[in-house]
């Protein structure tokens, strides 16, 4: 089988960034459920205020422990972000 010249390769992130950028949406509608700002949720994580902002800007790639402390600072089950 021959291999597409398209696809990224494995291991590059771009295979990954769909995922990471709906992630970082359902954080958001999360977010914006609560009427919380990301600042505050940086804030409440003991982080500078934009750390937040960036990950859900797309700036910088969510991480597992991201989502995870986000949903659990915001009261919500990790799979409602999936």
């Amino acid at each position: 089988m021959e291999a597409n010249n398209h696809d990224p390769p494995v291991g590059s992130g771009e295979i990954l960034r769909p995922l990471s950028t709906r992630v970082a949406a359902q954080i958001r509608a999360e977010l914006g459920r609560q009427d919380v700002s990301a600042a505050e949720l940086s804030r409440r994580a003991g982080k500078p205020a934009g750390y937040f902002a960036a990950r859900l800007s797309g700036r910088t790639r969510v991480t597992i422990a991201d989502v995870e402390l986000a949903a659990h600072l915001l009261g919500v089950s990790v799979l409602e972000f999936m």
